[in-house]
């Protein structure tokens, strides 16, 4: 038919000699999906009409002309059809369950990584019950250097990451204590200089991750804190003082006093406790903070 002289409609050419019609209001062209219809151009088609002159009055000569080769087109051209009536496949992100495993076999798993020499567990106060949310794994790497995995609880098992684990600061309920009693606080870069300083019988957190992670989650956990030491770790690229000054400013205005203080010997709190300085004597003042801490820390 002449083009624009029937109802406008869609499809596609199979091999040249037939065409695949979305508009299947007559059921004798309709496919075996029955998702379109099939016409053919070289002569009457099953529809009733002739497409082209009319020349062949069979609406199967096409088919039995070409043989195996017409009826692999016409499989080929059914194969289209349903895979162009299939919806768009949608993604789920949430499709994929979430892995949950014992303890021992995240110890396992971590374990390739290198030797565990230290796990720490953080816990927060949930509906008056102090709960585990999350446990940090401290590795040996086979260089001499240290790397840190994550679990968190999910059901009767564990996840191997912390997931969306709201953070809290690391030992919170002696945090909480301390606060309570006026008691100074030493803010340090990781879980081994708390633990540090809690031998050296003062009390001491962290944040997770250590340096460079952000610390908006634990600003609210110091309400009420009368005197916070934050210790600078002295690296050589500046990034423990970098630290130690962001805690000074997200604190700002929280903490009633605020001092910048480092190690006396060594690298880190750890470092300066373990070669026998007692907590008094085991940092020294960087600074005191009484005025804008955004102002001093802008340049």
């Amino acid at each position: 038919m002449p083009q624009g002289q029937g109802e406008r409609c869609w499809g596609y050419t199979g091999d040249g000699a037939a065409v695949v019609c979305m508009r299947v209001d007559n059921p004798r062209v309709k496919s075996k999906s029955g998702d379109a219809g099939m016409h053919f151009l070289d002569g009457r088609c099953q529809c009733g009409q002739a497409h082209a002159d009319g020349s062949n009055p069979d609406p199967d000569a096409w088919r039995r002309s070409r043989g195996d080769r017409g009826a692999e087109s016409l499989a080929f051209v059914e194969r289209a059809v349903k895979k162009s009536a299939k919806p768009a496949k949608r993604v789920n992100v949430n499709a994929k369950p979430v892995e949950i495993y014992s303890l021992d076999k995240v110890r396992r798993a971590y374990s390739k990584v290198g030797p565990i020499v230290a796990e720490y567990s953080y816990d927060d106060d949930i509906d008056g019950e102090w709960r585990e949310t999350l446990r940090v794994f401290r590795i040996q790497t086979d260089a001499g250097g240290k790397t840190f995995r994550q679990a968190s609880p999910e059901g009767d098992g564990w996840k191997m990451s912390k997931g969306s684990v709201q953070l809290v600061p690391f030992h919170l309920r002696e945090l909480r204590e301390a606060i309570d009693a006026g008691d100074p606080i030493y803010i340090v870069e990781g879980e081994k200089d708390v633990l540090a300083v809690e031998d050296a019988k003062g009390v001491a957190t962290c944040n997770v991750g250590g340096a460079e992670k952000p610390l908006e989650e634990y600003v609210r956990h110091f309400e009420g804190a009368d005197l916070v030491r934050i210790v600078a770790d002295q690296d050589a690229d500046g990034k423990g003082l970098r630290h130690a000054q962001a805690w000074a400013a997200a604190l700002e205005g929280v903490a009633k006093r605020i001092e910048l203080v480092r190690p006396v010997e060594g690298k880190d709190a750890a470092d300066a406790l373990e070669a026998g300085h007692d907590l008094e004597d085991a940092f020294e003042l960087i600074e005191k903070i009484t005025d804008s801490i955004a102002d001093r820390f802008s340049d």
